[in-house]
């Protein structure tokens, strides 16, 4: 779940991590969010309740681009001191 042992991180109820998600330290996840696989929170991450931060890698208005061979994307991440 986390990089070390997360007692500084907040976890509401009924949140569902993924085993291989990553979580920081001091992130804050309210209720009824889920968090799936090769999602990266940062270190002081805020997540809004009833979140959802899919295993989407391309995160386009385009449909189309989810399938387009000039995409780099590897991983969704959410860099320190976001909120989501």
């Amino acid at each position: 779940m986390a990089r070390g042992s997360a007692p500084s991180c907040t976890v509401g109820q009924n949140v569902f991590l993924a085993a291989t998600a990553v979580v920081g330290d001091r992130v804050r996840i309210q209720n009824n969010v889920s968090i799936y696989d090769g999602v990266t929170l940062d270190d002081d991450v805020f997540v809004g309740p009833s979140a959802v931060l899919t295993n989407v890698i391309c995160l386009s208005r385009s449909a189309l681009h989810s399938k387009c061979s000039r995409c780099r994307c590897t991983r969704i991440w959410f860099p320190r001191n976001s909120t989501t």
